[in-house]
């Protein structure tokens, strides 16, 4: 990826700041907090489902992606660890798109159009940041980004 570092940069930085709107929308009681826990923790679960979707989309997970996991949300992953995570859990990372990412858009939506823009492009940013970190998109990686910005509408 060309750029690389230009978009893990752009990420980070973006991702910090709505991390920061997320708490200060939560501090204002616009968060269902009881039924949802902190807004930070749901939608950064969020982040790592894409990320996760996107790195085994296509069957190998590639030491690039996963660093990029690890940096972007704090998670210190080996490759065997996330294999393990991917086989127990993958039934619900791969349904993810379908059922719980336009929900997601829809409920930020609700609270701030401004976030719910933030919080797309950064689902934007992850999906050519992923795809193109090992050097090659596969068809399966270009189907799975497809499918996460067909569900963000």
């Amino acid at each position: 990826m060309s750029n690389a570092k230009e978009y893990i940069d752009d990420f980070k930085a973006n991702y910090d700041r709505f991390m920061i709107a997320c708490d200060s929308l939560e501090e204002e009681g616009k968060w269902p907090l009881d039924e949802l826990g902190e807004m930070d923790a749901y939608f950064k679960n969020d982040f790592a489902c894409v990320i996760i979707k996107l790195i085994t989309a296509d069957g190998k997970i590639d030491v690039n992606e996963l660093n990029f996991l690890n940096d972007a949300l704090g998670f210190d992953y080996k490759i065997e660890e996330l294999r393990e995570l991917y086989k127990n859990d993958g039934d619900r990372i791969d349904s993810y798109f379908e059922t719980e990412l336009g929900k997601s858009i829809d409920m930020i939506r609700e609270k701030n159009e401004k976030l719910a823009d933030m919080y797309k492009g950064l689902l934007l940013l992850l999906g050519r940041i992923v795809t193109e970190s090992d050097g090659a998109v596969t068809d399966k990686e270009k189907a799975a980004a497809e499918a996460m910005v067909e569900a963000l509408g």
